[in-house]
């Protein structure tokens, strides 16, 4: 299967579970706005420093919710330099990212991902995050780019 092959599989699988998470919660589910799908690695890398620079990162002059750490990964080392991840929410309105959504909100989109195959962030060891879901192959393109066998937009 090619890389673009892949994606596109991916990206199926993701509306799948999205509509199967609205179907099974009864909330729609969303991917996150700017960072929660594809991220190039000089953008993945400006979340990672935004992330551990401890300043104000939105320039509002207030350390707020929107200063909150995205990523702990450097650009090449996230799912999402590949289109190979996304973060999904749902929503409680129209518009309104739910973020607060009780655990079972969360577990019954995850189990759903899980059941289509791909990786749930809940079950992460080191981070939990229960938004991303993401191919279980992505390391597989990782090593391609490394080798200089992949070349990223």
């Amino acid at each position: 299967m090619t890389y673009e092959e892949l994606v596109k599989e991916f990206l199926a699988v993701v509306e799948l579970v999205r509509l199967e998470a609205y179907a099974t919660t009864g909330y729609e589910w969303m991917v996150v706005p700017k960072t929660g799908a594809y991220r190039s690695i000089k953008v993945q890398h400006g979340l990672f420093i935004q992330a551990h620079d401890g300043l104000d990162n939105d320039h509002d002059g207030a350390v707020d919710e929107a200063d909150e750490r995205v990523t702990a990964a450097d650009g090449g080392q996230s799912p999402h330099n590949f289109d190979l991840a996304r973060d999904i929410v749902p929503l409680s309105k129209p518009g309104a990212i739910w973020w607060q959504a009780p655990e079972g909100v969360w577990h019954s989109m995850g189990a759903i991902a899980e059941k289509h195959g791909l990786v749930w962030g809940g079950h992460f060891k080191s981070l939990y995050d229960a938004p991303h879901i993401e191919h279980p192959k992505w390391r597989e393109q990782q090593a391609l780019w490394k080798a200089g066998k992949l070349v990223l937009a």
